[in-house]
């Protein structure tokens, strides 16, 4: 499902992907496309619950006859390069092979800018200690000082190793299908403003209810990492095939002695840091001039 686009995106989707899934034998009848959705005045609608009806919609097969689905994947707007959603996809099933449970959550790494960089999903991107990936103060300033109070999550990204944090997004996302059928009907949705929930982003309040529903095995790949332009998907390509073969890795593989296994904590932070969203309607909004510690879940 193809949300309200002003972009080539439904084109892309309709000349391109499809055509490429049925020439590689996926069978018509699962491939569902809505296109050309109509278009939201973010100006009148709280924008959380928007976005969430949107995500939730898209889940729709799942519940008519879709259920021995493996996975969903979500992507925004972002330049694609088809092995960063296998490569997701690869090391999503294999952390659940080697764990024995279902990973909840995996997705890659996302930049507004590299050079200098900022990271973009900031508002979303918990560590395992529940905070930031990035560090912010009140506004947003570049820092290649990512995962500053994490110092396992920044050894691992140095290294290109998956690792497990709290919650994550980062414009491509893998998601195991499991929660969202039958016993949990886990859905996208608006935080409890009646329990005094911190009003955080759908994408973000999932992965809340995920921990709480036994999914908390969610990880961050940084070998995959992707971006909003072109320049800047091409600094990625640069930066990463240095790093790589700096790390010993050939044709994009990486050397025997990477050990890529998450060793999961089963329980999650005590306090993660929130900047709620205004209660409001609007598209874009300052959440960085409040910050509390709550509970992971209510």
């Amino acid at each position: 499902m193809e949300g309200p686009s002003d972009d080539a995106t439904p084109q892309v989707l309709e000349e391109v992907l499809k055509p490429m899934l049925l020439s590689i034998g996926v069978p018509a009848s699962h491939i569902i496309l809505k296109l050309r959705q109509r278009h939201i005045d973010f100006g009148k609608v709280n924008r959380i619950s928007a976005l969430a009806m949107l995500r939730n919609e898209a889940l729709a097969p799942l519940w008519h006859g879709w259920e021995d689905t493996a996975a969903v994947v979500y992507f925004n707007d972002v330049f694609l390069n088809p092995t960063d959603i296998l490569e997701l996809l690869h090391q999503h099933v294999r952390a659940g092979e080697a764990a024995g449970k279902e990973t909840g959550i995996t997705s890659g790494l996302d930049w507004w800018k590299k050079k200098p960089e900022y990271y973009y999903d900031v508002w979303v991107g918990r560590t395992i200690e529940g905070d930031l990936f990035y560090p912010m103060d009140s506004s947003w300033t570049p820092s290649d000082d990512l995962f500053p109070t994490s110092p396992k999550s920044k050894e691992e990204y140095a290294n290109l190793n998956p690792f497990q944090v709290f919650s994550t997004w980062a414009g491509l996302a893998v998601l195991a299908a499991t929660p969202f059928l039958e016993p949990n009907r886990l859905r996208f949705r608006r935080s409890d403003g009646s329990r005094d929930e911190c009003a955080a982003s759908e994408c973000s309040l999932i992965a809340n209810d995920l921990w709480k529903a036994g999914w908390g095995r969610v990880q961050v790949v940084p070998s995959v990492q992707v971006s909003y332009e072109r320049n800047v998907a091409e600094d990625i390509l640069e930066e990463l095939s240095k790093q790589k073969k700096e790390l010993g890795w050939e044709d994009g593989v990486p050397p025997d002695w990477r050990d890529p296994h998450v060793n999961w904590i089963a329980e999650p932070p005590e306090k993660v840091r929130c900047h709620p969203w205004p209660d409001a309607p609007g598209l874009s909004a300052n959440v960085w001039e409040n910050t509390r510690w709550v509970d992971p879940w209510i």
